[in-house]
Protein backbone atom coordinates (compact mmCIF):
# COMPACT_ATOMS: atom_id res chain seq x y z
CA UNK A 1 0.00 0.00 0.00
CA UNK A 2 1.58 3.51 -1.12
CA UNK A 3 1.33 6.25 1.22
CA UNK A 4 -1.73 8.24 -0.86
CA UNK A 5 -4.14 4.90 -0.17
CA UNK A 6 -2.55 5.26 3.66
CA UNK A 7 -2.93 8.71 3.76
CA UNK A 8 -6.80 8.09 2.03
CA UNK A 9 -7.39 5.30 5.06
CA UNK A 10 -6.58 8.10 7.67
CA UNK A 11 -8.80 10.90 6.33
CA UNK A 12 -11.89 8.43 5.46
CA UNK A 13 -11.95 7.18 9.19
CA UNK A 14 -12.05 11.24 10.08
CA UNK A 15 -14.87 12.24 7.38
CA UNK A 16 -16.19 8.66 6.85
CA UNK A 17 -16.80 9.78 3.34
CA UNK A 18 -14.58 8.24 0.43
CA UNK A 19 -14.25 11.01 -2.52
CA UNK A 20 -13.38 13.85 0.21
CA UNK A 21 -10.83 11.48 1.52
CA UNK A 22 -9.53 10.36 -1.84
CA UNK A 23 -9.42 14.36 -2.98
CA UNK A 24 -8.12 14.69 0.67
CA UNK A 25 -5.33 12.17 -0.21
CA UNK A 26 -4.03 14.48 -3.48
CA UNK A 27 -6.41 11.88 -5.88
CA UNK A 28 -7.97 14.02 -8.55
CA UNK A 29 -11.98 14.71 -8.60
CA UNK A 30 -12.55 12.44 -11.48
CA UNK A 31 -10.84 9.42 -9.48
CA UNK A 32 -12.30 10.44 -6.44
CA UNK A 33 -15.84 9.63 -7.62
CA UNK A 34 -15.06 6.24 -7.55
CA UNK A 35 -13.02 6.18 -4.24
CA UNK A 36 -16.25 3.89 -2.48
CA UNK A 37 -15.73 1.59 -4.86
CA UNK A 38 -12.16 0.69 -3.49
CA UNK A 39 -14.01 -0.02 0.20
CA UNK A 40 -16.71 -2.74 -1.60
CA UNK A 41 -16.25 -6.14 -1.91
CA UNK A 42 -19.38 -6.18 -4.26
CA UNK A 43 -17.04 -4.43 -7.12
CA UNK A 44 -14.10 -7.20 -7.63
CA UNK A 45 -12.16 -4.97 -10.24
CA UNK A 46 -12.10 -2.09 -8.16
CA UNK A 47 -12.01 -3.18 -4.63
CA UNK A 48 -8.89 -3.15 -2.62
CA UNK A 49 -8.77 -5.26 0.10
CA UNK A 50 -5.57 -4.76 1.94
CA UNK A 51 -6.84 -0.89 2.37
CA UNK A 52 -10.38 -1.96 3.96
CA UNK A 53 -7.86 -4.32 6.28
CA UNK A 54 -5.98 -0.79 6.82
CA UNK A 55 -9.11 1.05 7.49
CA UNK A 56 -10.62 -1.88 9.82
CA UNK A 57 -7.38 -1.93 11.44
CA UNK A 58 -7.59 2.17 12.12
CA UNK A 59 -10.66 2.01 13.06
CA UNK A 60 -10.38 -0.71 16.03
CA UNK A 61 -7.71 1.02 17.24
CA UNK A 62 -9.15 4.06 17.62
CA UNK A 63 -11.61 2.39 19.31
CA UNK A 64 -9.36 0.61 21.79
CA UNK A 65 -7.73 3.62 22.55
CA UNK A 66 -11.09 5.85 23.76
CA UNK A 67 -12.19 3.25 25.64
CA UNK A 68 -10.78 2.98 29.48
CA UNK A 69 -9.66 -0.45 30.72
CA UNK A 70 -10.99 -1.63 33.94
CA UNK A 71 -7.60 -0.85 35.24
CA UNK A 72 -7.86 3.07 33.97
CA UNK A 73 -11.51 3.34 35.80
CA UNK A 74 -10.35 1.96 39.24
CA UNK A 75 -7.51 4.27 39.06
CA UNK A 76 -10.03 6.82 38.34
CA UNK A 77 -12.54 6.01 41.04
CA UNK A 78 -9.66 5.11 43.86
CA UNK A 79 -8.71 9.12 42.96
CA UNK A 80 -12.19 10.02 43.12
CA UNK A 81 -12.67 8.27 46.91
CA UNK A 82 -9.45 9.44 48.17
CA UNK A 83 -10.11 13.10 46.99
CA UNK A 84 -10.97 15.11 50.97
CA UNK A 85 -11.83 17.57 48.85
CA UNK A 86 -14.43 15.64 47.05
CA UNK A 87 -18.84 15.75 48.64
CA UNK A 88 -18.94 13.15 50.78
CA UNK A 89 -21.59 11.49 48.71
CA UNK A 90 -19.75 11.30 45.11
CA UNK A 91 -16.60 9.74 47.51
CA UNK A 92 -19.08 7.21 49.03
CA UNK A 93 -20.16 6.54 45.66
CA UNK A 94 -16.99 5.97 44.14
CA UNK A 95 -16.10 3.35 46.67
CA UNK A 96 -19.63 1.71 46.14
CA UNK A 97 -18.37 1.64 42.59
CA UNK A 98 -15.22 -0.01 43.42
CA UNK A 99 -16.90 -2.82 45.69
CA UNK A 100 -19.19 -3.62 42.80
CA UNK A 101 -16.55 -4.00 40.43
CA UNK A 102 -14.01 -6.03 43.14
CA UNK A 103 -17.04 -8.32 43.33
CA UNK A 104 -17.80 -7.70 47.22
CA UNK A 105 -21.45 -7.57 47.32
CA UNK A 106 -21.80 -11.16 46.04
CA UNK A 107 -22.74 -14.01 48.61
CA UNK A 108 -22.07 -16.57 48.07
CA UNK A 109 -23.63 -19.61 48.95
CA UNK A 110 -23.32 -23.61 49.15
CA UNK A 111 -26.08 -25.54 48.31
CA UNK A 112 -26.82 -29.32 47.52
CA UNK A 113 -29.78 -31.34 46.16
CA UNK A 114 -29.87 -34.60 47.26
CA UNK A 115 -32.22 -37.37 46.15
CA UNK A 116 -34.65 -38.07 48.80
CA UNK A 117 -34.91 -42.14 48.86
CA UNK A 118 -38.32 -41.86 50.35
CA UNK A 119 -39.83 -39.73 47.81
CA UNK A 120 -38.61 -42.35 45.48
CA UNK A 121 -40.64 -44.88 47.29
CA UNK A 122 -43.63 -43.12 47.02
CA UNK A 123 -43.08 -42.86 42.98
CA UNK A 124 -42.20 -46.40 42.66
CA UNK A 125 -45.49 -47.22 44.02
CA UNK A 126 -47.73 -45.47 41.76
CA UNK A 127 -49.32 -46.65 38.76
CA UNK A 128 -48.48 -44.98 35.33
CA UNK A 129 -52.10 -43.49 35.62
CA UNK A 130 -51.54 -41.98 38.84
CA UNK A 131 -48.60 -40.54 38.05
CA UNK A 132 -50.23 -38.98 35.04
CA UNK A 133 -53.03 -37.56 37.13
CA UNK A 134 -50.18 -36.17 39.45
CA UNK A 135 -48.57 -34.71 36.66
CA UNK A 136 -51.47 -33.46 34.30
CA UNK A 137 -54.39 -33.14 36.84
CA UNK A 138 -57.46 -35.11 36.90
CA UNK A 139 -59.00 -36.39 34.14
CA UNK A 140 -61.59 -33.90 33.89
CA UNK A 141 -58.88 -31.29 33.67
CA UNK A 142 -56.40 -32.57 31.39
CA UNK A 143 -56.97 -31.50 27.85
CA UNK A 144 -54.92 -34.21 26.37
Amino acid sequence: MNNKEKRFAELYIQTGNAVKAAVGAGYSEKTARFASNWLNPQKPTKFKAELSQYIDELSEQIRSESIMSAAERQEMLSSIAKDENEQTAVRIRAIDTLNKMDGQYINKVQASVEPSPKLADVFAQLTVTELKEIAYGSENDNNC
